[in-house]
Order: structure tokens, then sequence, then C-alpha cells
């Protein structure tokens, strides 16, 4: 009977590690493209939610939120992205890539993913609605924004905070009614076992 050496013992562990983790980032980016496309579908149907001709009642944030949580900051990050870029032509109405935006949008939940992995609370419906405050606040009221002002050459009509006061506080009763529709979904979400998905 032959000795098996050490290092041919050691041989097939290293490639099923190597395999292991294909296998996982398979998944991961088959998440991504799943994800980023049921975002899309989200963003198509919130174009067809008008109400009294101009306020868009957008379902987007529900696919970013809950990217954040089952990809985690960074894998909500390549969603909130690819939504964006793709975004503009799927929506040929939403005109050429503007940075600022595609920043903002990238960023948001980046934001929710890491209030949702790291804050030190128990009760994850808390630590998610706390990074969707904090996504709103940064990402749709703050750096959107400013993109949207910008591009639109609001500054000689309006100051920043005007703006921001008159026009863009009307995407919070969106934020609210996404983040309510992601907390009904999150049970099943526990349940699939599919949260942070590495």
């Amino acid at each position: 009977m032959r000795n098996v050496s050490q290092k041919e013992i050691a041989t097939p562990n290293k490639s099923y590690a190597k395999e292991s983790k294909l296998k996982i980032t398979t998944r991961r980016i088959t998440y991504i493209a799943t994800l980023t496309a049921i975002t899309l579908l989200l963003k198509v149907l919130g174009n067809l939610f008008i109400i009294g001709g101009s306020l868009k009642i957008s379902f987007t944030y529900v696919g970013w939120i809950l990217s954040a949580v089952i990809l985690g900051p960074f894998g909500g990050a390549v969603v909130g992205f690819c939504t964006d870029v793709l975004g503009t032509f799927v929506l040929p109405v939403a005109g050429s890539i503007n940075p600022i935006l595609t920043l903002g949008y990238t960023l948001y939940p980046f934001i929710v993913g890491v209030f949702y992995k790291y804050l030190p609370i128990k009760n994850k419906n808390l630590s998610l609605s706390l990074g969707v405050i904090a996504a709103t606040v940064v990402s749709t009221l703050g750096i959107c924004s400013a993109g949207l002002y910008y591009f639109m050459g609001m500054g000689n009509s309006m100051s920043f905070i005007t703006y921001v006061l008159t026009s863009r506080t009307l995407q919070l009763p969106t934020v609210g009614v996404n983040l309510v529709i992601v907390l009904l979904l999150y049970p099943a979400v526990k349940r699939l076992n599919i949260s942070n998905a590495d």
C-alpha cells in the first residue's frame, strides 16, 4: 500500500476551498443580478403611480433596502449603482447619467447596509429603520438633491435649502411606504435565510 504524502492530502482541501469560494462568488453575483433586475422593474412600475400629475410613488427604495439586507453594504451599493446606470437605458426619459445622482443612489443601500449589519442593536427592524432614515437624509435629501438642484440650474431661482424643503421632502412619504413594505417582507427574507449572503 502506497504512503500518501502530506502534499497530496493538502491539495484536495485547497481545491475544495477554491471551489467553495467560487460558489459563494457565483451566488453573490446571481443575487446582485436578480436584485438589480427586481429594482429596475420596481423603478419602471413607479412611473405608473403618479399622483396629481407630478408626484411619483417610487418603489425603488424597496429594492435598495432589500439589497442592503441580503447582500450587506457593498453588495447593496453595487445594486444601487447598477440600477441607476442601467435605468438610464431602460427609462430613456431619465436622460443621461448624472454622476452626483449615481453617487447618491450607490450610497443609499450602502448606508442602510452599514446600519443593518454593524449597528449594535438586537432589534434588526430598528437598525434597518435607522439605516433608512440616515440614508434618506444623506443620500436622498443631501447628495441626490444637490445633483438635481445643480443639474436643473435651480440656483438662480431659489436656495438649496428652499429647494430641499419645498420639493425634495415630498420623497419622505414614499420612503416611508417603501420601508413599511420591506418590514412586512423582512420575516420572509429571514425565513429564506438569504440575509447577508456572502
